[in-house]
């Protein structure tokens, strides 16, 4: 029988790059969720958490089958500038290509366009 994770996240603001981000991917649905504070029916509780004035410390209990990414984000640029393709972006999550693109268009909008461009341009130029 699979047991629940714990995991623990700092949801903290880097300074002159923003705050950090949580996603959860559940491997059996293939469905990915936002962490934002609270827990996520299906995929994690919260166990603890303690705030400071630069962000918020949490355990999390992770359902068996949901792996976290966090997210921070890079110095310069914008995250995720080195995915080429739906694939790519997809694979990493390991989430299908349609939920790739819905995440993206609602959480990584300049990611997402420029991931529609390039396929797009590959499509033209098939042969």
């Amino acid at each position: 029988m699979a047991r629940v994770t714990r995991y623990e996240y700092w949801h903290e603001n880097m300074e002159g790059r923003g705050w950090t981000r949580l996603y959860l991917v559940h491997k059996n649905s293939g469905e990915i969720a936002k962490f934002e504070g609270q827990n996520v029916p299906r995929f994690a509780e919260v166990a603890m958490k303690r705030s400071w004035d630069y962000g918020d410390w949490y355990v999390l209990m992770l359902d068996p089958f949901v792996v976290p990414y966090r997210i921070v984000p890079p110095e310069k640029g914008e995250w995720g500038d080195w995915f080429e393709s739906w694939e790519e972006f997809a694979d990493y999550f390991y989430i299908s290509e349609l939920t790739a693109k819905r995440f993206a268009a609602s959480e990584f909008p300049a990611l997402a366009e420029r991931l529609n461009t390039i396929e797009e341009f590959e499509r033209e130029h098939e042969e």
